[in-house]
């Protein structure tokens, strides 16, 4: 319904909009689509296998990546292909900077760790 001055007076809402945990995987699956892009894999030293790495990312208002850590993982300390891969998921996170953030989102994304797969990046 609207007022007489183009103004609406109801609150447009979606019933399927995402809500709570929802709309954190909404967010870190458009987090990590765009790092994908970016992200510069050596498919033949992760060819076979099935990692997964998880990178915690900090960012300011505008998208940029304020920090990019690798989550601890045994496996750094002791598999240098792992490294690598790990290495390589987290460098294509500082390239994506700045980021889309989806609009109402920020709150969501500001403090996020994304998990990325050599499976599904090899798709």
């Amino acid at each position: 319904m609207q007022d007489g001055s183009g103004v609406s007076n109801v609150t447009a809402t979606s019933a399927h909009a995402a809500h709570g945990w929802d709309a954190t995987y909404g967010v870190k699956d458009f987090i990590r689509a765009q790092v994908e892009r970016r992200w510069n894999l050596d498919r033949s030293e992760a060819a076979g296998e099935d990692w997964t790495v998880s990178v915690h990312i900090l960012l300011d208002q505008n998208g940029r990546v304020r920090q990019a850590e690798i989550v601890a993982d045994p496996r750094l300390g002791t598999d240098s292909a792992y490294r690598n891969f790990a290495l390589s998921a987290r460098n294509a996170v500082l390239l994506s900077s700045p980021l889309l953030i989806l609009p109402g989102a920020y709150d969501i994304a500001k403090d996020i760790v994304v998990d990325f797969n050599v499976q599904q990046v090899s798709r």
